[in-house]
């Protein structure tokens, strides 16, 4: 399996465009893009299972969002 990633950035948006490409003689089921991420990134949601034939490819896209944490004031 093969894969790259171009990483599209707008303000607090992260758009993930990756190419996934089956390089083997096997079918692959059930792939899945498993991402994860740290500290103030969440992600919006998981790109679901696919199915790769022999030599084939798909492009699947991943949403991050940028979260930001209020500061509590203490009087």
């Amino acid at each position: 399996m093969y894969a790259e990633a171009y990483v599209h950035v707008n303000q607090y948006d992260i758009v993930l465009d990756v190419l996934l490409v089956n390089q083997t003689a096997d079918t692959l089921q059930n792939c899945t893009l498993e991402l994860a991420t740290l500290g103030d990134l969440k992600l919006v949601e998981r790109p679901q299972p696919m199915l790769l034939a022999p030599m084939d490819f798909c492009s699947i896209k991943a949403n991050v969002k940028v979260r930001f944490l209020v500061p509590v004031q203490h009087r």
